[in-house]
């Protein structure tokens, strides 16, 4: 086998097609209304289940996987150049910022922070980010207004960033005192670099 055929031979995403080849047949049972025909009320159960939870969620999933699709497409440079490469209160503040700025459900966010993780993000930058988004989305806000009165959901977002900035400075502490352990993705900047123009067209 040639190297580059060995480059793009991956094994399967059994987690992937798992769920895949598990939901779908049971969302489709639903649609189809299945269960009526066979009488099988466990089944009914399950698929109920799996029917709403998809409805929910597969708004957040697919603004997630476009995200995820972004970030795959920009160089590693840029994106801890916007996010911070030196850990440490800047980057993590960066970080709790992109979280809130960006409108995710815990299940999209999941994705995104992952893929932050690959691009070299150090891990209190991305707990940070994941603590900050599903707790200050623009719905959650509304609905909290709504119930709570401004001043008090001003103070609910200023406490929700405060714990998300605190939770990864500990992340970041535990790895500098190798508790937990350092991102093999990590970026060594160049000394040069600056988020300019130049630079984009350069590292594009």
């Amino acid at each position: 086998m040639s190297a580059k055929n060995h480059k793009h031979h991956r094994k399967p995403d059994l987690l992937l097609w798992g769920s895949i080849l598990t939901i779908l047949p049971l969302y489709i049972i639903q649609v189809l209304d299945v269960v009526a025909i066979t009488d099988l009320y466990w089944l009914n159960e399950f698929s109920v289940t799996v029917f709403d939870l998809v409805n929910t969620i597969w708004l957040g999933v697919l603004i997630g996987i476009i995200m995820v699709m972004l970030l795959s497409k920009i160089p590693r440079e840029f994106v801890m150049a916007l996010l911070g490469h030196k850990c440490g209160f800047s980057g993590i503040l960066r970080a709790t910022l992109g979280g809130v700025l960006l409108d995710l459900c815990s299940h999209g966010i999941l994705m995104v922070g992952a893929k932050l993780y690959e691009r070299g993000a150090s891990a209190g930058q991305v707990i940070a980010f994941l603590v900050a988004s599903p707790w200050n989305s623009f719905s959650l806000t509304l609905v909290l207004i709504a119930l709570i009165g401004l001043q008090w959901t001003l103070l609910f977002i200023a406490l929700s960033l405060l714990i998300a900035i605190i939770t990864g400075m500990l992340f970041d502490f535990l790895v500098s005192r190798r508790i937990l352990p350092e991102n093999p993705n990590a970026l060594e900047m160049p000394a040069d670099f600056h988020f300019s123009v130049k630079q984009r067209k350069d590292y594009s």
